[in-house]
C-alpha cells in the first residue's frame, strides 16, 4: 500500500493517522467544525456546509467535497478542477522537524521546508491574522502545482496550515483559517469523597476459570445496581430510570440522573485493550477507539495506579462522560460515569470504594445422601437428582423445620412451603396462602430455556425475561449475599396467581436457578436459611460441564431446533470502524465470495484507513445459524486478528467472545484462509465481529470476504 499512500502535502500529512471524526454545527457562513486534540491542547477548525473532514491527534485533513478530502488523504493532492484542500496540523507535528511546539512561524515554516527539500521558496511574514503567522508558496511534487503553506503561533503552540492549489485561497479559506483555535483543555478537578456519605457495601463475583475476582464497592440509599456476569459489566444508577438507561446505549440521561458503568478485566481486554496496560494507556486506547475528545491525566487520588479522563463527543453516548481506569493487581478496571461533569462528593465516595480482589472461596455444600431423609437442628438436607440438557446434576437445599416440598410432574420446579397448607395452595398458584404462610418454587434452568433464554443467562437477564413473559412489571436488583452471582426483584402482573411475587435468579456453573417467593415482602429467618442453602451441582460422580464463553441472552428467543444441514454463506453486509475508501478498500469489499485472487494491496480487499492502527469491522449474514467455523479470507499481511466475537442482530449491543480466535503473524498464508471452529455457542447468531491490531504486522492487513458456517435456526 505504500505505493499509492504519497506524502500528504509532501512530508506533514504522511505522519498523520485520520480518521472521521463527528462534525459540529457552529456559526452561519462557517457552520460545521472539526476538532482534533493532543497533550491537552484542543484544535478547533470551522467550515462551511458541504465540505467534509477527517482528524486524529496529529491533525485535520478538510476537502470541498467527499472526492477531495479522499485524493488529500492519500495523495496530499486534489487534481479535479474546482476541488479544494485544507490542512491544520497540532503543535505535535513539529516534533517531527526538531522544533519545540512553540516555534517561530519562520522557524516553523523553514524546517518543513527543509525536511521536504523543498528550495527556491521565500517565506513572509503576514498580518493576515490574529497571531504571529508567516507564510509560504511552495510548488508541489508530481504534478507542479502549487500549494500556499502558513504558520501559526498560539500561545499554546504553533500550527502549520496549508490549501492546494493555491489559487484555492479564496475568501472562504482565508475565512477557514480565520477560525482556527487552540486552547488548553481546562484541568480535571480533583473532588473530595463526602464522609458523611453512608454507603451500604455490595459485592459481585466473577466465575471463570482462571479469572475468579470479586468486584466490591459501596452503593449510597436509593442506589441501585445490575450485572451481567457473561458482559462483565456492574450498571449503576441513582435511581431505577437512570439504571435503566445505563444498560441501554443511546439514551440520554435525564436532568439529576447519573449512572455509573463498571468493566471487569475480561471486558476490558474485550475493547483490545492489552491486559498489562498502563491505566493512561489504557484510557487512551479507548479514547482512539470512540474517537473522543479529551485529555487523559494520572490519578493519584486512589490506592492503585489509575488515570481519568473527561471524554466528550465521538461515539461516546449522551455527550460523553468521566472515564477512569485503575490496575488492579487482578487486572483493569474501566469507569464511566455519565454524564459529563456530575461527579460530587457521593460519586467521589463511590469511586474510592470500588475495590477489586480475588474471590473468597464458596461457602462449602453440606455433605448430603440421595435420601431426603437427612435431620437437623434447622432442617433436614434435600438432594434431588435432576437431568438437564447440559448433564445430570443435583440441586440441594436445607428444608426449615416444619416446611414441606414436592417437585412438579414437569419436573423442572420444586415448590416449597412452610406448611402442607402452603404447599398446596403455591402448587396451586399462589393463591390462598393463609396468614404467615410462604410458598417457594426454585425453577431449573431447563425452565429458564423456556423464557427463551439459554440454561447459563445471566441472573438479571433471567428476572426480566420472566418479567416480560408474564407482561409485569417490576425492577431487578443485585443481590451480594449470595456465594454465587445474584439478583433479587419483585414482579407484579395479572398472569400471576395473587398478583406478585418476589423473585431471585442464582447463577451456578451448571445453569441459573430462577426462585420465586409469595407473599410479596414475605420475611423470615427460615425463608432467609433457605435460599442461602440452594446448591445446584453436577451429580456425583460427574464432572461440571465446561461454562459457556457467552452471554446466553444474546437472542431473546426461544433456543430454535435445527437441522443437521450445515449452510455456508457469506457476509451480506459489513461496517467498521475505519475504511480506505468509499469504494475501492471498503467495507464493501468483504461481502459476497473472495474476488481477490493474489496477496497483495489489491482495492478488492478492505483496507482500514491506518496501516499500523486497530480496526474492528463487522459482517451481517442472511441467515441465523448456530455456528461452527468461521472462515476470514486475508489477502494482505494476515496476522493482525487479536479477537473474533458472534452475536444476533436481535440484540446487538451484546456479542460473544470467541476462544483462540487470535490469528497472530505467520499463522495464516497469503493470500489465505484464517479458519475458527467455533463450539459452545448454542444460540443463533448471525453477525461476527473482528478486532484488529495492525501494530503487530507494521502493515495493512487486507480481509476479502468472511464465511460463516453452521446449522440453520428454524
Amino acid at each position: 500500500m505504500i505505493g499509492r499512500r504519497f506524502l500528504l502535502l509532501f512530508l506533514l500529512t504522511a505522519l498523520l493517522a485520520l480518521v472521521t471524526s463527528p462534525l459540529l454545527a457552529q456559526g452561519t457562513t462557517l457552520s460545521q467544525t472539526s476538532q482534533a486534540m493532543d497533550a491537552g491542547l484542543i484544535l478547533s477548525v470551522s467550515y462551511p456546509a458541504g465540505w467534509v473532514a477527517s482528524s486524529s491527534a496529529q491533525g485535520i485533513l478538510i476537502g470541498s467535497s467527499q472526492s477531495a478530502l479522499d485524493e488529500l488523504n492519500k495523495t496530499g493532492l486534489v487534481s479535479k478542477a474546482g476541488d479544494v484542500g485544507v490542512i491544520v496540523s497540532l503543535p505535535n507535528f513539529l516534533d517531527n522537524l526538531s522544533l519545540p511546539h512553540d516555534a517561530a512561524p519562520a522557524d516553523a515554516l523553514n524546517g518543513y521546508l527543509q525536511a521536504g527539500k523543498l528550495t527556491g521558496a521565500t517565506i513572509t511574514p503576514s498580518t493576515d491574522f490574529s497571531v504571529p503567522a508567516a507564510t509560504v508558496v511552495v510548488t508541489t511534487p508530481g504534478n507542479g502545482g502549487k500549494a500556499v503553506l502558513g504558520a501559526l503561533q498560539f500561545p499554546n503552540g504553533t500550527v502549520i496550515i496549508g490549501v492546494v492549489p493555491d489559487t484555492a485561497l479564496d475568501a472562504t479559506v482565508s475565512a477557514i483559517f480565520n477560525s482556527i483555535t487552540l486552547e488548553a483543555l481546562p484541568d480535571i478537578p480533583v473532588v473530595t469523597p463526602d464522609s458523611s456519605v453512608s454507603l451500604k457495601p455490595a459485592s459481585f463475583n466473577y466465575l471463570q476459570p482462571g479469572a475468579s475476582v470479586t468486584l466490591s464497592l459501596g452503593l449510597p440509599s436509593g442506589w441501585v445496581g445490575q450485572y451481567s456476569d457473561g458482559a462483565g459489566l456492574l450498571y449503576v444508577g441513582n435511581s431505577a430510570a437512570a439504571l435503566q438507561k445505563a444498560s441501554e446505549p443511546g439514551v440520554t440521561l435525564a436532568p439529576g440522573e447519573v449512572a455509573i458503568t463498571v468493566a471487569l478485566p475480561h471486558a476490558v481486554v474485550g475493547l483490545g485493550i492489552q491486559a498489562d496496560s498502563t491505566p493512561n494507556d489504557a484510557l487512551s486506547h479507548f479514547q482512539t477507539q470512540t474517537k473522543a475528545l479529551g485529555r487523559v491525566v494520572t490519578d493519584t487520588t486512589f490506592g492503585v495506579p489509575a488515570a481519568h479522563a473527561h471524554f466528550t463527543g465521538g461515539n461516546l453516548p449522551d455527550g460523553g462522560g468521566d472515564v477512569f481506569a485503575m490496575k488492579f493487581d487482578q487486572g483493569l478496571v474501566f469507569i464511566v460515569i455519565q454524564p459529563a461533569g456530575v461527579i460530587d462528593g457521593t460519586v467521589a465516595a463511590i469511586l474510592q470504594s470500588i475495590h477489586l480482589g480475588e474471590l473468597a472461596a464458596p461457602v462449602a455444600t453440606q455433605e448430603t445422601s440421595a435420601e431426603p431423609t437427612t435431620q437437623s437442628s434447622t432442617g433436614k438436607t434435600v438432594t434431588i437428582p435432576v437431568t438437564q440438557p447440559n448433564g445430570a446434576f443435583d440441586l440441594a437445599f436445607t428444608l426449615p423445620d416444619g416446611w414441606v416440598e414436592k417437585p412438579n410432574d414437569s419436573g423442572t420446579t420444586i415448590n416449597m412451603g412452610s406448611s402442607a397448607d402452603a404447599l398446596q395452595n403455591t402448587t396451586a398458584g399462589g393463591k390462598g396462602l393463609s396468614a404467615g404462610g410462604i410458598g417457594v418454587s426454585i425453577g431449573l434452568p431447563q425452565l429458564i430455556t423456556q423464557l427463551g433464554l439459554a440454561l447459563t443467562a445471566a441472573p438479571e437477564d433471567t428476572v426480566n425475561g420472566f418479567i416480560n413473559a408474564v407482561k409485569g412489571k417490576g425492577s431487578v436488583v443485585l443481590d451480594s449475599s449470595f456465594s454465587v452471582p445474584a439478583v433479587h426483584g419483585t414482579v407484579t402482573a395479572d398472569a400471576i396467581p395473587g398478583g406478585s411475587a418476589d423473585l431471585y435468579a442464582l447463577a451456578f456453573d451448571g445453569g441459573t436457578i430462577i426462585i420465586s417467593v409469595q407473599p410479596t415482602g414475605a420475611s423470615s429467618d427460615a425463608l432467609t436459611a433457605l435460599l442461602q442453602s440452594i446448591r445446584f451441582s453436577p451429580a456425583s460422580g460427574t464432572t461440571a460441564p465446561a461454562t459457556p464463553t457467552i452471554e446466553a441472552t444474546v437472542v431473546p428467543t426461544a433456543t430454535p431446533e435445527t437441522s443437521a444441514q450445515s449452510l455456508e454463506q457469506w457476509a451480506s453486509a459489513a461496517t467498521g470502524t475505519s475504511e480506505y475508501g468509499e469504494t475501492d478498500w471498503s467495507f464493501a469489499q468483504m461481502t459476497g465470495e473472495p474476488d481477490t485472487a493474489t496477496c497483495g494491496d489489491n482495492g478488492t480487499a478492505w483496507a482500514s484507513q491506518d496501516a499500523t492502527g486497530r480496526a474492528v469491522v463487522q459482517l451481517t449474514f442472511a441467515q441465523a445459524v448456530i455456528p461452527s467455523q468461521i472462515n476470514v479470507y486475508q489477502t494482505f499481511n494476515p496476522g493482525a486478528i487479536v479477537e473474533i466475537d458472534v452475536g444476533n442482530s436481535s440484540n446487538p449491543n451484546k456479542v460473544l467472545p470467541l476462544s483462540h480466535s487470535v490469528d497472530a503473524p505467520g499463522n495464516s498464508t497469503c493470500p489465505g484462509v484464517f479458519s475458527l471452529d467455533v463450539s459452545g455457542v448454542d444460540v443463533p447468531i448471525d453477525f461476527v465481529v473482528i478486532y484488529i491490531d495492525q501494530s503487530k504486522t507494521q502493515n495493512w492487513d487486507e480481509i476479502d470476504a468472511v464465511q460463516l458456517v453452521g446449522t440453520p435456526a428454524s
